[in-house]
């Protein structure tokens, strides 16, 4: 029989089997335990959160937890070790081992106590968790009272007499200070701001049934809406307040905007002071913003469809991509308002002042805006899709690629208006002012353009197809490689228009027209069309002759004449064309 004999001391042999042993014996208990079936989740972040260490990083937390479990072995295991050696030698045999007895000792009691620290510490971080959550729920329960002490002075009475008896009424005051009470907790804890915001906007919805705003009056005259929209001022502070703090609550810092709702819907907001406030996203439809100063507010998004803001001033709100359906803004302010992409289908804005207003790609399709100031606005690309704008003010405004489809614009000022490409096929312009604008490659199919006033205007490349342009004032306008196609430009005062071989004539009308100082040289135009206007010496033939050409209609003047002249005969010649002779010279 082999014997194998192992070079290690007897007592550690036996130490480390008794060690391996009760390790088994551990790993066996274990094993048998029964199992309850439930959730199931990360081992690891379990013991990070019993550990309160969740904040830790998975690595960060192996690397503590593989430190702190070395040494907890190697204390451990130099503890039995030691146990064992003084069983192995329980009664010292000379004073020798006597004192590597007590050397001993002093070792174990050093190596227990340091054991113990080490065992200890995983329950001293889960006594300082079960501390900190205690604390925790005491901070919650303390901050819980602070929010309901606050909202129970939100409906606070007081009593007063009134002459004959004591009578109950809202007490405002401690009103306005539990609404200040709640925005400073908001600002405490940001995490509960969504939920203030909701408290305070159910708020001002219920109030607003007690106090609403009033009906405003029918069949009056315009000055008197107005004064009736500018007063009178607001009737409920705390109402304005609970508002104005709803508005800076998405302005408080670590929290996400969109998580503060704004529901306002139908709530009465007259007069109110709102300017420079965060309301993006939020429910205003139907709500009665009369008078109220909303200058500089943040209305992207909202939804203020059918909400009533007559009067109201919006000098450079942000209102991008808001719903301003059916919205009533007569006599608004609007200046410098951002409205790219809003929605202002049907809305209400006679007379409103939009000088400036950016509404690239606004949808403005039946929109409301008689008398309207749009001068200097920006809406290319803008969809105003039979828009009223009668006596409308758009000088020089930016309307690049505008559909203005069927709009009404009669009696309309464009001076100046940039409208390259614009869609104005079927446009009612009748009267408008033109003057000087840029209408390149614009589409003015079937436009409706009588006695309208297109002195200078620049209309190279656009198509003027079948449009109506009877009496209108065309002098100096720059026709270039316009269709003119069935156009119809009866008594049209042509004088010094400029035309050129691409322009297309056909069929157009140009009966009883002015064509002084006009050079058709090479213009694809009929004699039958000369023969209806009425030219002068500085009308210049296809063949680029003059007077002297033998085909020069008869009852055109040969004489040199200024251009008040020429309109004076022009007129003779309208009264009776067929009694009419040419001046001759003296």
């Amino acid at each position: 029989m082999t014997t194998i004999t192992l070079p290690i001391d007897p007592k550690h042999f036996w130490a480390i089997v008794a060690l391996a042993g009760f390790v088994l014996a551990v790993a066996v208990v274990y094993a048998a335990m029964p199992r309850t079936e439930g959730k199931h989740s990360d081992p690891l972040d379990r013991l990070k959160d019993i550990l309160g260490l969740a904040q830790f990083g998975d690595g960060l937390f192996l690397l503590l937890a593989l430190m702190w479990s070395g040494l907890f072995l190697a204390l451990f295991g130099g503890l039995l070790l030691m146990l064992w050696e003084l069983i192995w030698f329980a009664v010292p045999q000379n004073p020798s081992a006597e004192a590597s007895a007590r050397f001993a000792l002093l070792r174990l009691a050093a190596m227990t106590a340091t054991l113990g620290a080490v065992v200890a510490l995983p329950f001293t971080l889960i006594r300082v968790r079960l501390t900190r959550d205690s604390n925790k729920t005491a901070d919650e329960s303390l901050f819980n009272d602070k929010i309901n002490a606050a909202t129970e002075d939100l409906h606070a009475m007081r009593q007063r007499w009134d002459g004959e008896q004591n009578i109950w009424e809202d007490d405002i005051t401690r009103r306005n200070a539990a609404i200040d009470r709640l925005e400073g907790l908001a600002n405490e804890r940001p995490d509960t701001a969504p939920r203030i915001s909701r408290l305070l906007s159910v708020y001002v919805r219920e109030l607003t049934r007690e106090v609403p705003s009033e009906i405003p009056p029918e069949d009056v005259a315009t000055k008197d809406l107005r004064t009736w929209a500018q007063g009178p001022t607001v009737k409920r502070s705390d109402m304005e307040n609970a508002v104005q703090v709803l508005g800076r609550l998405k302005q408080i810092g670590d929290i996400d905007p969109d998580s503060i709702t704004i529901d306002l819907r139908g709530a009465n907001l007259k007069s109110f002071d709102l300017s420079g406030l965060q309301l993006s996203k939020a429910l205003l439809s139907e709500a009665q913003m009369q008078g109220a100063h909303l200058n500089g507010a943040h209305m992207q998004e909202a939804n203020l469809n059918g909400a009533h803001m007559q009067k109201a001033s919006l000098n450079g709100a942000h209102m991008q991509g808001a719903d301003l359906r059916k919205t009533q803004m007569q006599e608004a302010d609007l200046f410098e308002a951002q409205m790219q992409r809003a929605h202002l289908n049907e809305a209400q804005m006679q007379e409103a002042n939009l000088n400036g207003a950016h509404m690239q790609k606004a949808n403005l399709n039946g929109a409301h805006m008689q008398k309207a100031h749009l001068n200097g606005a920006q809406m290319q690309k803008a969809n105003l899709n039979g828009a009223h704008m009668q006596k409308a003010h758009l000088n020089g405004a930016q309307m690049q690629k505008a559909n203005l489809f069927a709009a009404q614009v009669q009696g309309a000022h464009f001076s100046g208006a940039q409208m390259q490409r614009a869609n104005l096929f079927q446009a009612q312009m009748q009267g408008a002012n033109l003057n000087g604008a840029h209408m390149q490659k614009a589409h003015l199919n079937g436009a409706q353009m009588q006695k309208a006033n297109l002195f200078a205007a620049q209309v190279q490349g656009a198509n003027l197809n079948g449009a109506h342009m009877q009496k209108a004032d065309l002098r100096s306008a720059q026709l270039q490689g316009a269709v003119l196609f069935q156009a119809q430009m009866q008594g049209a005062n042509l004088s010094g228009a400029a035309y050129d071989e691409t322009n297309i004539l056909s069929r157009a009308n140009f009966s009883a027209s002015l064509l002084s100082s006009v050079d058709f040289a090479n213009v694809g135009i009929s004699r039958e069309q000369l023969n209806s206007g009425f030219g002068t010496s500085r009308t210049v033939l296809p063949d680029g002759s003059g007077p002297e050409n033998p085909n020069w209609p008869a009852h055109w003047p040969t004489l040199r004449m200024t251009s008040i002249e020429a309109r004076n005969e022009w007129e003779k010649w309208q009264t009776d064309p067929d009694n009419y002779t040419p001046p001759t010279a003296p």
